[in-house]
């Protein structure tokens, strides 16, 4: 959610929050968040490919809508 995209000429980036629940056997599930962002650059054929993508967890009181 909160996703951002920029396009310049042949290159864009996105970023965006993600969360989800982690669940392990025999623990509390715990919720999580996390930012991810990318740039793509587009090919001379037209298309678009991925070329560097990035994931960060934030710790809670990191986080920009924690609640």
């Amino acid at each position: 959610y909160d996703w951002h995209t920029t396009v310049r000429g042949d290159v864009a980036w996105s970023n965006m929050w993600n969360d989800g629940i982690l669940t392990v056997e025999g623990q509390n599930p715990q919720y999580m968040r996390w930012a991810e962002s990318g740039v793509l650059v587009r090919q001379p054929d037209g298309r678009w490919l991925i070329d560097r993508y990035h994931s960060t967890f934030l710790e809670r009181q990191d986080q920009p809508f924690a609640d």
